[in-house]
């Protein structure tokens, strides 16, 4: 989560709101792990930051 507040190339964009939102959820264990990390990898590959 911290990257996605503080260190994140697209701030903003629907896919960010959408990772931040999941991972916030994730936490607090609201959604699974699982879902949470494949919003950040959505996000990760529109902010072209992803290594596959």
């Amino acid at each position: 989560m911290e990257l996605l507040t503080t260190h994140w190339r697209d701030a903003g964009s629907l896919k960010h709101q959408s990772a931040l939102r999941a991972c916030r959820r994730a936490t607090s264990g609201d959604v699974s792990p699982d879902i949470a990390r494949e919003a950040f990898v959505e996000a990760a590959r529109e902010a072209h930051v992803l290594v596959e």
